[in-house]
């Protein structure tokens, strides 16, 4: 048998498959700890490869951004979605695959226990002492260097707090979390899938600022589907960190000011210091712009380009729009020459 080749990693939101990998062999993808799905990769007899092992021609096969690759096993373990594309018309043409992390779940954190609200409060941007059972707060968290590490919309009560986050980056932030929540008398129950509607629906449950939807009761059986509230995050402006940008950005760059996301006059917490420095004494050089797309939405993370420089990180992606962390106020463009013309 023929050795696999390693994959080419061309770009943090992209992968660069040639298509005369793996053929033959079972591929076992993963999409995080609890799901798994395999897929077989076949020839016809009639194409079967004298050197090199290739895919039969137009065989449609699953690619995704990959986290690591075992060679030995041949398995890869995968942190965003899974897509179906055609390799190609001949045995070395390529696969290029764009990620889009509108199409992963949000997911649904819960602290639970006495000090639930309190340990957030040192961790979070929202002041938890305004939280509510039926009003989430656009919240974030960030590092030590104040970089945003998470985003999205907590509420409950002083004992029981839930916390909604894009799927790519919930697990770690728990990670993280749980290295102080040792000394406090709260624990983590098991995640949930938020389910959404919009904020004047009837199974309206809670309602999440600055978007028009909801979280809905757990029963209704009219729930929009991730993608759709994905489109409405990115249409009021609020920013769902994710994998690809995460740890990048201090919240202003994000937007999250505009959107309340952020308090000023809370008391501490991990890199409020830089936060509010930022805010109060230093000039933002980076900021938030809407740009109008095609039809086809952007990668997140993917870099835009002025005169060749690179002068700004797209953030989040939908049809016709398109939200970035720039440091320049004039039309950019894609690596591959795309035009972005600032939305007016």
């Amino acid at each position: 048998m023929q050795p696999v080749p390693k994959l080419e990693i061309v770009e943090p939101e992209k992968i660069n498959v040639p298509a005369l990998l793996f053929a033959r062999e079972r591929i076992e993808f993963v999409l995080d700890e609890r799901d798994e799905h395999e897929i077989q990769l076949q020839h016809s007899p009639a194409t079967a490869p004298t050197g090199p092992a290739f895919f039969e021609l137009g065989l449609f096969a699953m690619f995704c951004m990959i986290h690591r690759t075992i060679v030995g096993d041949r398995r890869m373990k995968l942190k965003h979605r899974i897509a179906c594309y055609d390799v190609g018309e001949g045995p070395f043409s390529r696969a290029t695959v764009p990620m889009n992390d509108s199409e992963r779940q949000f997911v649904l954190l819960t602290l639970a226990g006495r000090d639930a609200a309190s340990f957030l409060q040192g961790y979070v941007t929202a002041d938890i002492d305004a939280i509510a059972p039926a009003h989430a707060l656009p919240t974030a968290f960030t590092d030590i260097k104040g970089r945003v590490t998470a985003s999205g919309w907590l509420w409950g009560t002083a004992d029981h707090v839930r916390i909604l986050l894009h799927a790519s980056v919930a697990q770690s932030q728990k990670a993280d979390l749980a290295k102080y929540l040792m000394f406090s008398k709260a624990e983590w129950l098991d995640d949930g899938i938020a389910r959404f509607v919009r904020a004047d629906d009837p199974d309206a449950a809670v309602s999440l600022p600055p978007t028009e939807f909801a979280i809905a009761v757990d029963h209704t059986d009219r729930a929009a589907g991730d993608d759709t509230f994905y489109r409405g995050c990115v249409e009021a402006g609020m920013i769902v960190v994710t994998e690809a940008i995460a740890g990048r950005f201090l919240p202003q760059s994000l937007g999250l000011t505009a959107v309340d996301a952020v308090s000023f006059n809370k008391g501490c917490y991990l890199g409020q210091e830089i936060v509010a420095r930022a805010e109060h004494r230093g000039r933002i050089k980076v900021g938030l712009a809407r740009f109008t797309t095609p039809a086809t939405p952007l990668a997140t993370g993917a870099a835009l380009f002025v005169d060749e420089k690179n002068v700004g990180t797209v953030l989040a992606s939908t049809q016709n729009l398109t939200l970035a962390a720039t440091r320049h106020d004039g039309p950019q463009q894609t690596a591959d020459g795309l035009v972005l013309e600032i939305e007016r």
